[in-house]
Order: structure tokens, then sequence, then C-alpha cells
């Protein structure tokens, strides 16, 4: 069976993730540029992936705002870090596992 992978930059669909599931993986996140800032786009794996897209684009997305603060908080940090990484030698960060 192959693996399902979404990929995504919107950042709240990435918390959601998270927050709905603990067997979501982080299998790269591409650093792209937009103007004088960049985004990331997230390539993600796990189970039920494709129902959590579903529930997220139906607003069914419901959370607790406590477990949405702390999770955007450690996204934001894997964000910071992957544009750190990239700076100096490409526009790609892979899982090294």
């Amino acid at each position: 069976m192959e693996k399902l992978i979404i990929k995504t930059s919107d950042i709240y669909e990435i918390v959601w993730y998270f927050i709905a599931s603990k067997s979501i993986n982080i299998e790269s996140i591409e650093v792209l540029p937009r103007g004088k800032q960049s985004i990331c786009q997230f390539a993600l794996s796990g189970e039920n992936l494709n129902s959590l897209q579903e529930d997220y684009l139906q607003d069914k997305a419901l959370v607790s705002i406590k477990a949405f603060r702390k999770t955007l908080c450690q996204i934001n940090g894997i964000i910071e870090k992957a544009r750190k990484d990239v700076k100096h030698g490409g526009a790609l960060w892979k899982n090294q596992r």
C-alpha cells in the first residue's frame, strides 16, 4: 500500500493534523520564496490523514484552544529551524530517519 502524503503550507491545517492524530510525520519541508518572506510547505504522512483533511476542509476540525496554542508554537519553531537550515544549502528539509 502506497503511503499517503499531503502537502500544505496552511499552518492551521498542519496544527490540526498534529492535534487530531499522534501518527503524523513530517516527511519534508520545502522553503519557498514569497516576496521578501518565505513560506514552508510541509509534506505530511500518517494514519487517517485523508479523513482528517476532509474534516478540516469541511470546517469540522474542532480543537481545544490550549492544545492549539501549544502545537502552533511547536510548528512555528519547526518552521524557523527549517528556514535557518536551508539558508545554507537549499530549499528542502528532509526528515532524517
